[in-house]
């Protein structure tokens, strides 16, 4: 029983890592509810044994962030190449994006990029943005997103075999391009941009 539950948090956390539609969009809510001080009940006849509803259970109670299956954060089939740099997410390509298009910047954008997503997205904070940014980022995350998604890829079958709206539900207070599982407020821009792909498609 031991060595099942074991396996269970393994495959569970990689199917988590590789941003498996449906078992994310299912913690995504236990997760939810949880923040927001509703209640899930999960049911199984081990109790008070140890089982796969401690896993469950121990994973909502141990995050910080929501866990969104289409998350900028997760790696890309193939990187985005520009200007001779290759990024592997969406987010560090949109962070890199915001330093300004000259040569003295090159050498700083190859260093967004050999970073971790979540380390970008804190370093983008404390960038010199460029000056025409309100006007180019959604163009930019509409290449990226484009780009991840495209036909052939991993991500484009997740997408298809993914039967809801995406919605980038977050905790941290990101009102366009996600919504705030708080308010429900947002303009959830992410998330259009990814459904857009599926219903051109169709």
């Amino acid at each position: 029983m031991e060595e099942a539950i074991i396996g269970y948090e393994n495959h569970l956390n990689q199917a988590i890592l590789s941003g498996d539609p449906f078992i994310c969009d299912f913690i995504n809510n236990l997760f939810i509810r949880e923040l927001t001080g509703k209640d899930s009940y999960l049911v199984c006849y081990c109790d008070p044994d140890p089982c796969h509803g401690c896993i469950i259970k121990n994973k909502v109670e141990s995050s910080k962030y929501c866990i969104n299956w289409f998350s900028n954060m997760r790696r890309m089939d193939s990187p985005i190449i520009y200007q001779g740099i290759n990024y592997w997410t969406v987010e560090n390509f949109y962070v890199a994006m915001k330093v300004p298009n000259n040569s003295i910047r090159h050498s700083e954008r190859q260093k967004i990029a050999q970073m971790t997503p979540h380390k970008a997205k804190t370093y983008g904070r404390t960038l010199d943005i460029r000056e025409d940014w309100d006007v180019v980022k959604m163009d930019l995350m509409r290449i990226a997103i484009e780009h991840k998604f495209k036909k052939g890829t991993s991500w484009y079958d997740k997408l298809l075999s993914f039967d809801k709206p995406c919605i980038e539900w977050n905790n941290w207070g990101d009102v366009f391009y996600g919504k705030c599982i708080f308010t429900g407020k947002g303009h959830n821009n992410l998330g259009k941009l990814i459904d857009r792909i599926k219903t051109e498609e169709l």
